[in-house]
């Protein structure tokens, strides 16, 4: 049987364009015969990463290799907990196609990670699925032109831009040296140099994409345009892209650095911003960040970056800051890496993280209040806290920013310059306990709570949500707007009509999945659901997002350990078997007749009754829908 999957996978790469393929779709049809999925995710799996192993012998690695160990390393401990049954490292977009297609026959769970920077569990690892790692796509070649760059989806902006700080060039990208090219550029990338050019995602070129059937395109202005518009912002949900072909031009020596300042100049500071977020249009060559911070020992104080694209010291549009007595200063003239370099310092790997955001409209006193908010719901546990430091960071984002957004036909942020200026805010808790995640989660997300409903009270809410800042339960494509949203949603389908790779991505599922999806990604990881906590017969919406997230047999498992160790299950099955036919489990009718009320009683079964002979015919029958998780 392996070797017929080989074969065919073998002709895959070979004849993609062939007309028997008919854009992939015999590919998988021939597949099917070969193989059916055994509906356990062990086993489809291992088949998964021996048929990869067997084509790409070295790129493939397991549990007890010595690589799979290195490769397991994130910047985010909680993204180093999952554990794949294998890791896959391809050199090139015809073995990322490869790979796709074996995802479609076996149906093994997926991860995608490019510079794995994002903070939860699950973004960029998986947990007993395949996690295909793209640092072999790292490719950094620039035109004969000099004006574009071509990227392999697998480098970091430190990679890039050592490269072209020797060639006087630069790009529109990260502004820590330690994020992955994709990650920032999909979910749309705020840069130093956005005064002159927008987001990097309005600055890409083409994109290469491996779509969900295993084709390789090019999406472009010209060729698959729609596609092109909705990577523009839209996240890694219609495909995996290979390489980012960025605009690219001059650049040589720049101005900047970072600067503290004591917590008590804040209402000065906010002043300071709240101008240069209106006046800084009028010079482009600026960028800002305004940070609060608690580091153990050394207390609270501002931490700001001021960066000037020009190298030009002090320049007069960052005079409100700079007259204000500081603490110490980095800033000199210096070239982009050094500046990213010093900002990746700031962010060290192996700690825990997490990142939630907001978005609010111009206004110096909300800012003011909003860090009343923040430190009175960190000040009882910074000391008590291990390796604790929370910061509360502001943003602006100009009208002239968002009036690049439009370039090359629009991108996906649904944001108008009507709209700004705007404040992009995010909460950054760091710390070393997992013991503490509860804990500070909760106060992560009050924080937020808080100060969005403070800023809708004054009128000064916006719905967006900068998508690199948002924890998984944020909604964030409902902060695009209705309309960019249902044009993803229609993009997405068309590209990926089997929905292998669905607009799930970081909590797409909207506010009322926001709990369930928290309960779901931490429980599903480790295999299993606790219905005493979860609570989900009670609950419609489990099945449906549990299912969506690609654990339907992890719900199953867990509702089998919750009958074994006699914790009872709530007995409102109804809505959970309505869901649960709603989202695709299959032939429920046949085996199980809730009571309506209408029936006789010889015939109407208990909720127990019913549930243990859905499971029986789930498992013994395989007739769960499983679908690999979004790629993140």
């Amino acid at each position: 049987m392996l070797l017929h999957i080989l074969v065919v996978l073998l002709l895959t790469l070979s004849n993609w364009a062939s007309p028997l393929l008919k854009d992939g779709a015999d590919i998988l049809a021939s597949l099917k015969v070969i193989y059916k999925p055994a509906g356990s995710r062990a086993v489809d799996c291992a088949v998964c990463c021996d048929v990869l192993s067997a084509l790409f012998h070295g790129r493939v690695d397991f549990f007890n290799d010595t690589v799979y160990a290195q490769e397991q390393v994130y910047w985010s401990e909680q993204q180093s907990t999952p554990k794949p049954t294998c890791r896959f490292s391809p050199n090139e977009a015809t073995e990322v196609s490869a790979a796709i297609v074996a995802i479609r026959l076996t149906e093994c769970p997926f991860a995608v990670k490019g510079g794995g920077h994002a903070a939860f569990a699950g973004a960029s690892n998986i947990q007993g699925g395949l996690t295909i790692d793209l640092r072999n796509l790292n490719t950094i070649d620039v035109s004969l032109d000099n004006k574009t760059t071509y990227v392999g989806s697998g480098n970091r902006w430190s990679d890039v831009y050592m490269k072209l700080d020797a060639l006087g060039l630069a790009v529109i990208g990260g502004r820590n040296g330690d994020i992955g090219v994709g990650g920032l550029t999909l979910g749309g990338g705020i840069s130093f140099f956005s005064g002159y050019y927008g987001w990097a995602c309005d600055n890409v070129n083409n994109y290469e994409v491996v779509l969900a059937d295993g084709q390789i395109v090019n999406a472009n202005t010209t060729s698959y345009s729609d596609l092109y518009s909705a990577l523009r912002g839209g996240g890694n949900n219609f495909g995996i892209v290979t390489r980012f072909d960025l605009n690219t031009f001059r650049h040589g020596l720049m101005w900047g650095g970072a600067t503290a300042y004591p917590l008590s100049v804040n209402t000065s500071m906010y002043d300071a911003y709240y101008w240069f977020n209106k006046n800084a249009d009028g010079d482009p060559n600026a960028a800002l960040i305004v940070a609060t911070a608690y580091v153990q020992g050394a207390g609270y104080f501002f931490s700001n970056d001021y960066e000037y694209v020009d190298p030009v010291i002090n320049p007069p549009v960052f005079e409100n800051f700079t007259s204000i007595p500081n603490i110490s200063d980095t800033t000199r003239i210096t070239d982009l890496n050094n500046l990213t370099v010093e900002l990746k310092n700031t962010q060290p790997d192996g700690f825990r993280q997490i990142f939630l955001t907001a978005t609010f409209k111009n206004d110096a006193q909300l800012l003011s209040d909003i860090l009343d908010i923040w430190f009175a719901d960190i000040q009882p546990i910074v000391n008590g806290t291990k390796s604790f430091l929370p910061a509360l960071v502001f943003q602006p984002v100009t009208v002239n920013v968002i009036s690049k957004f439009s370039r090359n036909g629009g991108n996906a942020l649904g944001i108008s310059a009507a709209d700004g200026p705007l404040t992009i805010m995010d909460i950054d808790f760091q710390w070393g306990d997992a013991a503490d995640d509860d804990k500070l989660i909760a106060i992560a997300e009050g924080i937020i709570a808080k100060s969005i409903a403070l800023a809708k009270s004054r009128g000064l809410d916006n719905r967006y949500l900068y998508q690199n800042y948002a924890y998984i339960t944020q909604d964030v494509f409902s902060g695009y707007g209705n309309s960019s949203k249902a044009r993803l949603i229609e993009i997405q389908r068309k590209y990926d009509p089997a929905q292998g790779l669905r607009l799930a991505a970081k909590g797409a599922q909207g506010q009322a999945y926001a709990e369930l999806t928290k309960q779901i990604h931490r429980a599903g990881d480790i295999g299993g659901f606790d219905v005493s906590q979860a609570q989900a017969p009670s609950n419609p919406n489990f099945w449906k997002c549990a299912h969506d997230a690609g654990y339907g047999k992890a719900v199953i498992r867990g509702y089998r350990q919750a009958r074994s160790t006699g914790k009872g299950i709530d007995p409102n099955f109804v809505p959970a078997y309505n869901a649960a036919r709603a989202a695709g489990f299959t032939n429920i009718d046949a085996y199980m007749f809730p009571c309506t009320g209408t029936q006789p009683s010889s015939t109407c079964k208990s909720p127990q009754a019913q549930l243990d002979e859905f499971l029986k015919v789930i498992l013994d029958n395989k007739t769960i829908v499983h679908r690999a998780p979004s790629v993140v």
